[in-house]
């Protein structure tokens, strides 16, 4: 097959994929609060500029460096924040990890491998796109993107060895690492030590392991994270008995995102599990063990390697509450593990490689057919609860954060505000000065205070979580001692709306 047959052929197959991935991330989007995050900074950032992103309150995952600058472009291509532009912007993150992925493999192993890789991580199942959060906006499979930048730059920069474009991987790693923590140990540390170990073996790369090893300090060291006031990221070892428990839902979650035998199960997920370990052990040995010795295909195989036993170790090592939604944790192990299977398909094993890219493109399809709902899925309720809100003239209250509120304030354009508050377990009373993470601190102001409308209401729902009202009754009764009587009292879909037509007595 001519070069120029090949390059068409992964043209295509490219376009191909980008409307599959396209496809997927609109059908598993979720609408929930966390979503509303860029575009509430955004409409804020446009009013009062650029500086008053001080304003957010931000979490350790801030996502400044690396999904809000991709948010934001389209927000400005689209003229709109809503959920196309969103949904668009989450997609391009997932299509760039198989673009960078594919010129990688290219340019290390040639055209098979290359074309197995659009392939294959275009059919990530819907595991992962749901509890992987592949298909959310903030989550870690957009930090993934620029680890495989960082890994592409950092393959061809192996042979070319020049300073600048070290200082431009330095500085993707950093920020990345800044916006999203998780980013260290995932792409940060594996790239330093793979730079380190070739430097051992070609002197001219100890600047280069230099510059990468200072800009990872930097990240560390949490100075940037105290300039922009994130708070920083707190590494803790658990116990041994948690540790254990950790490694049974790691096994369990990568067994399930690279599941094998269509059925999903546990049985089957450990199954995958073990038949996946057999096979990057297999692809990797390959690699290594080649008397030719070629130096990208080295570097490739043991930076994938790195990356996946970095996150396994910092996850049984440290996570203190695993479940299912933790999946989201191991997407470059998912990733890798795919790249490793398509590095198989050039090696004297290929067969069995092919076989396994069959049987995982097979049940990845099967997922897709068996569920076709979101994991969380609020945009029905929500722009009910808007119109419900407008019928009777509701445009400004209070309400928690995960009830709703944020959902609100994002897809009614800000026609409706709802700043979230804490409700006090034991009494009922609302904390209106507490500012809760990814929300604004200036909702809290005196100012907001007192240029609210005359007519405001309180939204009461039941949950038990620790920012949330617990018993219905207490709650009630704790807020009209706090605010006095309301003037309506109304209800939508187990929600008591209290109405007052005065501004409240905060």
């Amino acid at each position: 097959m001519s070069i120029c047959i090949k390059q068409s052929a992964l043209k295509i197959l490219l376009a191909l994929s980008a409307l599959l991935i396209t496809w997927l991330t609109t059908r598993y989007f979720p609408v929930e609060p966390d979503v509303a995050n860029s575009p509430i900074v955004w409409r804020h950032i446009l009013e009062n500029g650029i500086s008053s992103i001080h304003d957010w309150k931000p979490t350790v995952d801030n996502w400044y460096f690396t999904v809000y600058p991709i948010n934001f472009l389209f927000y400005m291509l689209l003229g709109d924040d809503g959920l196309v532009a969103l949904r668009l912007s989450t997609a391009v993150f997932s299509i760039a990890i198989v673009i960078a992925a594919m010129l990688t493999l290219r340019k290390a192993f040639g055209f098979t491998p290359a074309l197995f890789s659009i392939i294959l991580l275009s059919l990530i199942p819907y595991f992962s796109y749901t509890y992987g959060f592949v298909s959310h906006p903030f989550s870690h499979n957009s930090t993934n993107a620029f680890g495989f930048l960082c890994l592409l730059i950092s393959v061809f920069n192996i042979q070319y060895k020049n300073i600048f474009i070290t200082l431009l991987l330095s500085l993707t790693a950093l920020f990345s690492s800044v916006s999203d923590p998780w980013f260290t140990a995932a792409f940060f540390i594996p790239l330093l030590i793979s730079y380190f170990l070739f430097s051992v073996w070609d002197k001219k790369l100890f600047k280069h392991t230099a510059l990468i090893l200072f800009a990872c300090l930097i990240s560390l060291s949490n100075v940037l994270q105290n300039l922009l006031n994130i708070p920083p990221h707190q590494f803790e070892i658990v116990s041994l008995n948690d540790m254990i428990l950790n490694a049974k839902w790691c096994i369990l979650l990568i067994g399930k995102s690279l599941n094998l035998l269509v059925v999903d199960n546990n049985a089957t997920s450990y199954a995958s599990f073990v038949i996946w370990f057999i096979a990057i052990i297999t692809s990797a040995w390959f690699v290594l063990s080649d008397n030719k010795k070629n130096t990208y295909r080295i570097y490739i195989v043991l930076f994938s390697l790195l990356s996946i036993a970095g996150i396994v170790s910092s996850f049984i090592l440290s996570y203190k509450s695993p479940d299912y939604i933790s999946m989201r944790f191991f997407m470059n192990v998912t990733c890798f593990a795919l790249i490793l299977c398509c590095i198989g398909t050039s090696t004297k094993a290929k067969i069995l490689f092919y076989l396994i890219a069959f049987l995982f493109s097979i049940s990845s399809i099967k997922s897709y057919t068996n569920n076709a709902s979101p994991l969380h899925d609020q945009e029905k309720i929500v722009k009910s609860y808007i119109d419900f809100l407008k019928k009777n003239n509701l445009h400004y209250g209070y309400g928690s954060f995960w009830d709703l509120s944020m959902t609100v304030n994002w897809l009614s354009g800000g026609d409706i505000q709802i700043t979230p508050v804490f409700f006090n377990a034991d009494s009922g009373k609302i904390n209106f000065t507490g500012v809760r993470q990814q929300t604004l601190a200036s909702w809290h102001s005196k100012e907001a205070f007192n240029s609210a409308p005359e007519r405001q209401f309180i939204a009461v729902s039941i949950a038990n979580e620790p920012e949330r009202c617990k018993e219905m009754t207490s709650c009630l009764a704790g807020i009209q001692e706090q605010l006095g009587k309301p003037d309506e009292v109304l209800n939508f879909e187990g929600r008591v709306i209290l109405v007052f037509n005065k501004k409240l007595n905060l």
